[in-house]
């Protein structure tokens, strides 16, 4: 922040080497995100592609589970290093929608969409970039942090300059001026509103992470749930071969027990699956494509053999069971005698 950045480099990585040595993974975690605040602002993404591809790549792999968001942004800048910017533009695209559902405070939306704008200037799309742009004011003049508002206005000032709309580059040019003179004067007030908005930003985190939690412990107690339900099923299943029921029944039965004990596989492999493809459509299209050709097979098999096997069978015997019980009263009687 102070300019000088060799020393700050130099720092981080001291840092970040010394809570990965002593397994300080909250340290090295937040070392890491200030150096990546500083790479981003400074749009030094070269540096920070290399930062997560060949310095920390188990980082990002992290930041995958951990935040998905931050890991969408962070493939973008390397995308976009890689000169692919229609992944680039994907990643955007999903991070956009991921920030809008946590509903992130209005500072970092503005933040993220300012840097979406810019990523667009950089491949041409100024159509585009400017409604970003828009976005980025809208939100920053509701967070009323000036900082952004001033980033913003000089952009769009820019861009409707580009685009020939004379009249609304004076109007973005004079809130520029407007908002750059007030800043000036109220740096100190600034100062206690960044503050206020870092405190907000880390409440609501806690109150993601905590809802996050919740949820998935509300999600884990529905899936033990449903594998009793389905475990229920079955023995109901294997009670209704053991004793004269139709035919009809027990495949009526047997049909919903399986479907719902196959659904549930495939419900819980598409969890995973998110996981692993990191949601890219493809990956995972390909890898249900594969999951299913050996599923549903399987499924039909099993369905057939047990269901035939129940009609064909009794697994309790009423007849035969009579005499063993009968035995086994008897032996009880001597032994109590």
């Amino acid at each position: 922040k102070n300019k000088d950045s060799k020393l700050g480099d130099k720092l981080s990585e001291t840092v970040i080497t010394f809570a990965q040595a002593h397994q300080y993974y909250e340290l090295k975690n937040e070392a890491l995100s200030i150096l990546r605040t500083y790479l981003t602002d400074n749009n030094l993404i070269h540096e920070l592609a290399e930062l997560y591809t060949h310095k920390y790549p188990e980082d990002l792999e992290a930041l995958s589970q951990k935040n998905v968001t931050a890991y969408y942004r962070i493939m973008a800048y390397i995308e976009e290093t890689r000169n692919h910017p229609d992944s680039s533009l994907m990643y955007y695209t999903m991070a956009e929608k991921r920030i809008i559902e946590e509903k992130q405070g209005y500072p970092l939306l503005s933040y993220f969409f300012n840097r979406f704008g810019q990523f667009l200037i950089r491949t041409g799309d100024i159509k585009t970039a400017k409604a970003k742009m828009e976005l980025s004011y809208n939100y920053a003049v509701q967070s009323h942090y000036y900082p952004f508002v001033i980033d913003a206005t000089h952009y769009l000032d820019s861009l409707n300059y580009l685009e020939k709309n004379y009249t609304e580059a004076y109007q973005y040019a004079k809130l520029n001026r407007l908002y750059a003179d007030s800043l000036a004067l109220s740096v100190k007030g600034d100062e206690l509103l960044m503050l206020e908005i870092e405190n907000e930003n880390k409440q609501h985190e806690l109150f993601v992470t905590r809802e996050k939690e919740e949820t998935e412990h509300k999600h884990s107690l529905e899936d033990i749930a449903i594998v009793i339900f389905i475990m229920s099923l079955f023995i109901v299943l294997v009670m209704l071969g053991s004793f004269k029921v139709s035919n009809a029944a027990i495949r009526a039965v047997g049909f919903i027990s399986f479907i719902l004990l196959f659904e549930f596989i495939v419900m819980v492999t598409e969890t995973k699956l998110e996981h692993i493809t990191n949601g890219q459509p493809w990956k995972m299209l390909a890898f249900k494509l594969v999951i299913m050709s050996m599923l549903l097979p399987f499924h039909h098999w099993l369905e057939h053999k047990v269901i035939h096997y129940l009609s064909e069978h009794r697994l309790l015997n009423p007849h035969k069971l009579k005499p063993f019980i009968s035995r086994t009263i008897d032996t009880f009687k001597k032994k109590k005698e």
